[in-house]
């Protein structure tokens, strides 16, 4: 009986250990996934604010160049709207000389 006895505490040990080689092995596997699910968190954030640094570059630079078209789109229109008014006074000056003359009858 006692070898028996002996064969079913090595076997009841062998199950003990198991169990703990079992709750050790789900202990590890939680710890992993803890430290993965951290670093993974990590890892978004430091995603999601260069992609945001990224998008405000971008913005920025739109901007700038928003602003330097609008800059020289109106140089163009200043530029534009002074050979105007240059012709037009040309041609008041024109329209008045030619008054005159037909005034004074040279014409």
């Amino acid at each position: 009986m006692s070898s028996a006895q002996n064969e079913i505490d090595r076997i009841h040990e062998a199950e003990v250990e198991a169990q703990q080689t079992i709750k050790d092995a789900e202990d590890r596997a939680r710890e992993i996934r803890e430290e993965t699910e951290k670093e993974i968190k990590t890892i978004l954030e430091a995603a999601e604010t260069d992609a945001k640094r990224d998008a405000e570059k971008m913005l920025s630079d739109i901007e700038s160049r928003r602003m330097s078209i609008e800059r020289d789109i109106r140089k163009e229109v200043d530029g534009e709207i002074v050979l105007v008014r240059d012709e037009a006074s040309r041609k008041s000056s024109d329209a008045v000389d030619l008054a005159v003359k037909i005034m004074l009858g040279e014409e």
